[in-house]
């Protein structure tokens, strides 16, 4: 008899949380429902099978190398993430720089537009900090380069009309970091048990 209950009351709550999940994940605010189910224990997984707005641009972090003086050393270059598709087919963790890659620069312009373009102010945020530690791992383009800025670029790639339009650029900073390379870092060892 137990056992029946138990059964019975487990899958009743199986199919509320299933139907909760579903009814989450509809157009509409549904906090009210995600607060009454996470009381209890039951948190509402949040997928989506269709953007409601689909991509129409796409975000390209440029750097570009300068001298003590600020005077241009180098053109504009984008972040080189191109890799052989033909070895995705067989191992495909390559692919998954480029999704760090769109989440970065997508992250940037998130944080650039809440901080209406305050420069001081998006400097602070650690996806600032993140983007300036990878770009100052990227090797120097000319010898004199001592220093470095990006821009995000938002590129329209329509057939009829591409345009790029910047919307955000870094101050810059010097190609030399205190942090340590990872080179430098000191391997970890397992520890015994």
């Amino acid at each position: 008899m137990i056992k029946e209950v138990l059964s019975t009351g487990s899958r009743l709550i199986m199919w509320i949380w299933v139907g909760g999940t579903l009814t989450f994940n509809m157009p509409g605010d549904q906090t009210k429902m995600q607060h009454i189910f996470s009381r209890v224990g039951l948190h509402l997984p949040t997928w989506k099978f269709f953007a409601p707005t689909p991509a129409t641009t796409d975000l390209v972090i440029m750097y570009r190398d300068l001298n003590r003086e600020r005077d241009v050393i180098t053109p504009w270059k984008a972040i080189d993430i191109n890799r052989d598709r033909g070895r995705r087919i067989v191992w495909p963790p390559p692919g998954r720089d480029r999704k760090a890659y769109v989440d970065l620069a997508q992250e940037l312009h998130t944080v650039f537009r809440e901080f209406d373009g305050a420069t001081p102010a998006v400097r602070e945020t650690p996806i600032y900090a993140l983007t300036v530690r990878h770009l100052r791992s990227l090797p120097a383009q000319s010898n004199l380069s001592e220093m470095r800025e990006f821009m995000i670029v938002e590129a329209h790639t329509s057939i009829d009309s591409p345009t790029a339009v910047p919307i955000f650029i870094s101050e810059s900073f010097e190609l030399t970091s205190d942090y340590p390379a990872a080179t430098d870092r000191p391997e970890s060892k397992a520890v015994p048990q």
